[in-house]
């Protein structure tokens, strides 16, 4: 969940995750102004019509915004102001990694999900080359993909992410590997994989469009403000929110009403006043 806040004409707006720490939020938020104040050609020639991002780093997005770390000093957000668009040249190279990867891969769709680790397209680039290097060095081995793999993979999805991340199929059937991973471990568990990773995709191709009609409905029925859920919330366990929710208005349909909800892991009612609830609350 975000909240947009206008800045100075050089900055089209400034986004943060709400999940942030409303001390630290208006902090940097006050280090921000002091930059444009004392930086202001810098700022306005850099940063004319960006985003700018507080987050877990500093560097530009797979999406173009500017991530500034919360946590870090002014010096590292000066630091990649002045070179940002050096950051930017990344991101006219991923589209040439992710084919160049799709292509030794069989043609299977290199996508990323909403919830992947934030990471930026610097380092996005670098989990790529890594990974194209280490299946081109599989082939180079004379090895070859099991023969039970069709010849095209272009209906099923891979995900690069962060070295220390999982090998696995995730619950909306998409390959996901750290750019680390061995070329050997990674296509033989993509081999013996692929039953499961089918039947999750057509899970979640119905899945998605059930949950797009309960969310209109619950958002209606209970005069919700606004109704969101966390990234880790899968289409299936959003249905089965909702569906408790709906088995359940009459007891609880005037405390909602007005209200933000978001579908989570926990119980909390967040500073801004968003209501949280489990997925599978009580």
């Amino acid at each position: 969940m975000k909240r947009k806040v206008e800045e100075k004409k050089a900055i089209e707006n400034v986004k943060y995750d709400s999940g942030w720490n409303i001390s630290l939020i208006r902090g940097a938020l006050q280090s921000l102004v002091a930059l444009a104040s004392q930086h202001s050609q810098l700022m306005n020639n850099n940063l004319t019509g960006r985003t700018i991002a507080l987050g877990q780093f500093t560097g530009v997005s797979l999406d173009g915004d500017v991530f500034l770390n919360i946590i870090d000093v002014r010096n590292e957000w000066m630091s990649l102001i002045k070179k940002v668009s050096q950051e930017d040249s990344a991101l006219t190279q991923i589209p040439h990694y992710e084919e160049a990867l799709s292509g030794i891969l069989r043609d299977i769709h290199i996508c990323r999900r909403k919830f992947m680790p934030k990471v930026s397209a610097h380092q996005y680039c670098s989990h790529l080359r890594q990974l194209i290097t280490s299946i081109g060095d599989f082939y180079g081995r004379g090895k070859k993909i099991p023969s039970s793999v069709p010849e095209s993979l272009r209906k099923y999805e891979i995900v690069v992410e962060p070295e220390a991340g999982p090998l696995m199929v995730s619950p909306t059937g998409q390959f996901i590997t750290p750019s680390s991973c061995p070329a050997d471990e990674l296509i033989y568990f993509i081999s013996n994989h692929l039953d499961e990773a089918t039947k999750l995709l057509t899970e979640y191709s119905i899945n998605k469009h059930v949950e797009k009609a309960l969310y209109k409905e619950v958002k209606e029925r209970f005069g919700l403000l606004e109704l969101h859920k966390d990234d880790s919330i899968t289409p299936a366990l959003m249905i089965l929110c909702c569906q408790r929710l709906l088995t359940r208005i009459d007891k609880i349909n005037t405390n909602l009403q007005g209200n933000i909800l978001n579908v989570t892991h926990y119980y909390s009612v967040l500073t801004e006043g968003v209501l949280c609830i489990p997925w599978n609350f009580k």
